[in-house]
């Protein structure tokens, strides 16, 4: 009876591991890899509640923007341009970024605008739209802009009002201590600090693109390594500035040719 109730356990042990597998081995369920490789779309339409027809010439603007760092400057990753040619919204969209740009530790967001002819903004989504990058298309419908509020919708005026302070060179932060700061006058004057020297030129604006003068006047003061090469990127960075923008935030970004960025705020 006992070699019978052996026979009986062992039996039902072999059929238990033909099943599960070999006893005291968990299976483990790999997860399927996120997409690194390739373009990832975001689709959808924009839109706004009030029945008001667009000026003529109108843009739209949809950017995915970086917002991994909250109330800071968000990094445009993509932007598709509509020109409206008189049409009016609901506006459908097709963004295309190459996954290469997208970091699987990163929050990106959507985001809607409508541009006027002299490039102020019209029209603006006012709320977060998160977009999940894992995955090839993220389809977020409609979002409903609001109207832009009046400092929002001449970002010209926002650059020449006060002295912005330069907080990140190309997404690193300025380091404690150091200090540069922007300041665009009336008749086209910019001047500003530069870490250690001050420094003076001239600026031109045309809608949202900027150039500043390849020749700044500078003070001659000596200055430590770490700072002198501080101030040799900026000034570099200046002279190569070709745009700018205005976050919801109400952080400024400076792009050059190449994409660099110097970002900067008001106290």
């Amino acid at each position: 009876m006992l070699r019978y109730w052996k026979l009986k356990v062992g039996f039902g042990l072999l059929c238990l591991q033909a099943i599960s597998g070999p006893i005291g081995l968990h299976t483990v369920v790999m997860a399927a890899p996120v997409q690194t490789t390739g373009k990832f779309e975001v689709t959808g339409q924009i839109t706004y509640r009030e029945k008001m027809a667009l000026p003529a010439q109108s843009v739209a603007v949809v950017t995915l923007r970086d917002i991994t760092v909250a109330n800071a400057a968000s990094t445009v990753i993509a932007e598709q341009r509509i020109d409206l040619a008189g049409r009016q919204v609901p506006i459908a969209f097709r963004l295309t970024v190459d996954r290469a740009k997208l970091q699987a530790s990163r929050k990106y967001a959507v985001r809607g605008s409508i541009v006027g002819p002299d490039e102020k903004f019209i029209w603006v989504t006012m709320d977060i739209h998160v977009v999940e990058t894992s995955k090839p298309l993220a389809a977020v419908g409609t979002l409903t802009m609001s109207r832009a509020s009046v400092e929002a919708a001449d970002p010209q005026e926002r650059l020449k009002t006060g002295e912005w302070t330069v907080v990140k060179l190309n997404g690193v932060d300025v380091p404690k201590g150091a200090r540069a700061t922007l300041k665009f006058g009336e008749s086209a004057v910019l001047s500003g600090r530069s870490f250690c020297n001050n420094f003076s030129g001239t600026y031109a604006l045309a809608g949202q693109s900027l150039s500043l003068s390849p020749k700044m006047a500078t003070t001659l003061m000596a200055c430590a390594p770490d700072v002198a090469n501080l101030e040799k990127t900026f000034m570099e960075m200046l002279a190569d500035v070709q745009r700018f923008e205005m976050s919801e935030f109400g952080t400024l970004t400076l792009r050059t040719s190449n994409l660099r960025t110097i970002t900067a705020s008001r106290p």
